[in-house]
């Protein structure tokens, strides 16, 4: 396991973000963005973006993103790489309560496979016996519990972007497994790509934050 949460997260290291992504989102109007995405602009900070069980501030001046708590240290790319996505594409629509797999989405049957199988078997390893500690996790990263499975719970990661997490713990027939939903909305808040990076970020927090 601690291979596997090393290879995920060594995308904070060797990636930049697009500078692309900024000049877009420095020609968009502050208010348009906070209507689109559900989130606050100072203009001192930039915009306020709450993310899982944190604030972030995207400060457009300096083009960066932290942690409203955190200090002066950035966040990590593929945190930054999520919050700078919303931010451009996310679109003024209400969630559709229908929550989907990753291969619900549109053109995830082809592009969640292989290195880009969502990120959970390392989730499933560290919670497969263990429901409540599981839901215990997701409720330390602002979950709500959720009646699927053995355990359920349903974050949202972003304002317009709830992401449930479910535990099976298997029987004589079936293998233990976890399965991730989106609100089918999701795509058209943020690419394929980027719903990837953001399972890769709660899946590393849920095992952190299990004592």
């Amino acid at each position: 396991m601690r291979e596997n949460l090393e290879e995920r997260e060594v995308y904070n290291q060797i990636f930049e973000l697009d500078t692309a992504l900024w000049e877009e989102l420095e020609r968009l109007s502050p208010d348009d963005v906070c209507c689109r995405a559900l989130v606050s602009f100072d203009k001192s900070n930039g915009f306020v973006v709450p993310f899982l069980n944190k604030e972030c501030l995207c400060d457009i001046h300096q083009r960066k993103i932290l942690l409203s708590e955190g200090g002066e240290n950035p966040v990590p790319f593929q945190v930054a790489l999520i919050v700078l996505t919303y931010l451009v594409r996310a679109r003024e629509i209400p969630l559709t309560n229908q929550m989907v797999t990753e291969r619900e989405v549109k053109g995830g049957s082809f592009f969640f496979r292989g290195p880009h199988a969502l990120f959970t078997d390392p989730v499933l390893e560290r919670f497969h016996d263990r429901p409540q500690p599981f839901l215990d996790a997701g409720i330390a990263l602002g979950g709500v519990p959720r009646d699927f499975g053995d355990a359920s719970f349903e974050i949202r990661a972003l304002p317009r972007v709830p992401v449930g997490y479910i535990l099976y713990q298997g029987d004589e027939e079936f293998e233990p497994r976890i399965v991730v939903t989106f609100d089918s909305s999701i795509e058209h808040h943020l690419p394929l790509d980027v719903i990837w990076a953001l399972v890769n970020v709660i899946s590393v927090e849920l095992i952190k934050v299990d004592k």
